[in-house]
């Protein structure tokens, strides 16, 4: 019989394992990406907090995909996979439609994401900047953010990035993808402000219909207590990571993995979620 000591030990080994075995797994060209000199210094800076090489990786994102940064933001993550996909690939970053910004600087608390390099408005998002509040911050959050994807687009170093701007209800991608992506933005979508959509079902199953068969759904947001399922989300900026899950599994997705990579045990869930506060990373596959 094993003696416990040795159990503990053999258990220990295999978690030291599994831990460099995932650390192992990113790719030369996904490092290249994060330590690009053209990137700005504003989003190197919260690389800490966002993993982008480990989140990466954990999506399978590689040279030739297609890809859409859903809900992009100012294009945090949009400059990375672009460099990550390279030439031969291709990045739709979706931003909200001009009829919807009127909606969204009508919310009361000017909830919205904040992909973007500049804390510009809107809610502490994905910049974790200074909240604006009310219409006028949620006008100059959902400008910055239009501005910053448009100067992306535009700049020769990124040819390969193109602009949707479409309703948060519907995803319509040109051609069929590889990925589908979208960071601290999945419960937006259920608040009355902000990337509200008019049909959570509707909206994941056109994420399903835009992938190719095999393709992947990276979602990753910050983390709601568990059982609140999306009644914190306005205030908190969270959702319930297994509220999330039932609602994308309905879509046809098969759950494909978890990564722990953002994940801080010590967050309460209580308070309004920064980038440095606990969030879940998903992978979901649309089945071949």
């Amino acid at each position: 019989m094993m003696r416990p000591f040795l159990l503990g030990a053999t258990a220990l080994a295999l978690t030291a394992l599994f831990a460099s075995a995932e650390a192992q797994t990113v790719a030369p060209f996904v490092t290249a990406a994060v330590n690009d000199a053209g990137r700005p210094v504003a989003d190197k800076m919260r690389d800490a907090n966002r993993k982008p090489a480990e989140s990466i990786a954990f999506a399978g994102v590689k040279p030739g995909d297609k890809v859409v940064d859903f809900l992009a933001g100012g294009g945090y993550f949009t400059r990375l996979l672009s460099k990550v996909v390279g030439p031969q690939g291709h990045v739709y970053a979706t931003a909200a439609a001009p009829a919807m910004a009127g909606g969204m600087a009508g919310g009361a608390t000017g909830a919205m994401p904040m992909g973007g390099s500049m804390p510009m408005g809107g809610a502490m998002g994905q910049n974790g900047g200074m909240p604006m509040g009310g219409q006028m911050g949620a006008q100059m959050g959902n400008m910055g953010m239009a501005d910053g994807l448009q100067a992306i687009a535009s700049n020769p170093a990124y040819a390969n990035v193109s602009e949707l701007k479409q309703s948060p209800s519907k995803l319509m991608a040109p051609e069929p993808v590889d990925v589908v992506w979208t960071s601290q933005n999945y419960h937006d979508l259920h608040n009355t402000g902000g990337y509200h959509a008019d049909d959570i079902a509707v909206l994941n199953k056109s994420v399903f219909d835009a992938l190719k068969p095999g393709g992947v759904f990276l979602v990753s947001d910050y983390v709601a207590q568990s059982g609140s399922g999306f009644t914190q989300s306005q205030m908190l900026h969270r959702g319930d990571p297994e509220a999330t899950k039932a609602e994308i599994l309905k879509a046809g997705f098969v759950f494909d993995g978890e990564s722990k990579v953002l994940a801080k045990p010590g967050d309460a869930h209580t308070m309004r979620a920064h980038e440095q506060d606990d969030q879940f990373m998903f992978r979901f596959r649309k089945p071949k």
